[in-house]
């Protein structure tokens, strides 16, 4: 029975983090990122992280790949993908991973595209890094014969950039990335982190930088590739639109906390923690207009010196004293619905 047990969660959940710590050690101090995150993100969901700037959604997905480099350090936490912890594993086997299995496509393009690589060329790369040897480029000894190899690369390429709807693909191949939209480059990142059909692709705010017209057209490329390919999609944002259209469920930061999980659909119908309360009262509504949009009193936490207890607890209508004494722990209020509150924890 135990057997099976173990079995089933390694298929509903194909990441599972816990208790993950980041810090940064800067001049001014050490920077308290991530604070016992705890997450459990299932095959072949959309699953959002949505939070203030600065709140640690980013550091949290980058630390899945290992990419928290000084003056940061992943200082304690498990992050377990398939069953095996990443941060345990030799850094030889976490480039196995980057780009094959787990992906993830940046906010900015133009500072991950190499300026002077062809784009055919960049894109080419992680065939040859991670992609099988094609049967055509093998002489009849089984040997690589290097003119063939990139010629089926180029196959492979051009096949991938219409797969994301890039136009007039054969001349775009050999453009720079400085000859490119802003939408078209991020076309051309998307190209890269599916190359491989990987198991777990990551938007961290991905469409940040777009006009609406493009951002749109980018989440939809990325929902028909996720049901496509057949992955599992994480978003990262501050935008709630942008989570309500494109993820099963969401997660919600506050200052390297995570204070609630649940179903986008119930968390948008009946939020529980008091922030998450305080972010969809921001939001404007066309139907209800108002003279003054609806804010949470008081300022982001510095995470050098940052609350004790609940993170949120100073800015918080219904702090009491155990909300800065003790950090509250996420449980499960309702079905499939996890909050970090000691005060609402009474109400179910």
């Amino acid at each position: 029975m135990e057997a099976t047990k173990e079995t089933q969660v390694s298929y509903e959940n194909i990441l599972d983090i816990e208790n993950l710590r980041v810090h940064f050690f800067t001049y001014d101090g050490v920077v308290k990122a991530l604070d016992g995150i705890d997450l459990k993100i299932r095959k072949g969901e959309s699953f959002g992280l949505v939070g203030e700037t600065g709140c640690g959604k980013s550091v949290t997905v980058r630390s899945i790949l290992r990419l928290i480099e000084e003056p940061g350090k992943i200082v304690e936490g498990e992050i377990h993908y398939k069953g095996s912890d990443i941060l345990q594993q030799p850094i030889k086997e976490i480039r196995k991973i980057r780009g094959k299995k787990i992906s993830m496509v940046f906010q900015d393009p133009m500072t991950f595209l190499n300026p002077v690589i062809r784009i055919g060329d960049q894109v080419g790369e992680i065939y040859l890094l991670h992609g099988e040897v094609p049967e055509a480029a093998l002489t009849s000894k089984g040997k690589i014969n290097k003119k063939k190899l990139n010629i089926e690369i180029k196959k492979q390429v051009l096949e991938i950039f219409r797969l994301v709807r890039l136009p007039d693909v054969e001349e775009l191949y050999s453009r720079y990335p400085h000859e490119l939209s802003g939408g078209m480059r991020q076309r051309v990142m998307i190209a890269m982190s599916i190359a491989s059909n990987p198991d777990i692709l990551i938007a961290d705010e991905a469409t940040t930088a777009l006009d609406v017209t493009i951002q749109a057209q980018i989440l939809d490329l990325l929902q028909n590739l996720k049901e496509d390919l057949n992955t599992t999609l994480i978003f990262v944002t501050h935008n709630l639109g942008i989570i309500a259209e494109m993820c099963d469920r969401v997660a919600i930061f506050y200052g390297g906390q995570v204070v609630e999980v649940a179903a986008t659909k119930e968390l948008f119908a009946r939020p529980i923690h008091p922030y998450t309360e305080g972010l969809l009262k921001a939001i404007p509504l066309l139907h209800k207009p108002k003279k003054e949009l609806d804010s949470i009193k008081g300022v982001v936490p510095n995470l050098v010196n940052p609350p004790t207890g609940c993170r949120f607890n100073p800015r918080c209508y219904l702090a009491e004293d155990q909300c800065s004494e003790a950090k509250p722990k996420l449980k499960e209020l309702t079905p499939d619905h996890f909050v970090a509150c000691f005060v609402r924890e009474k109400d179910y």
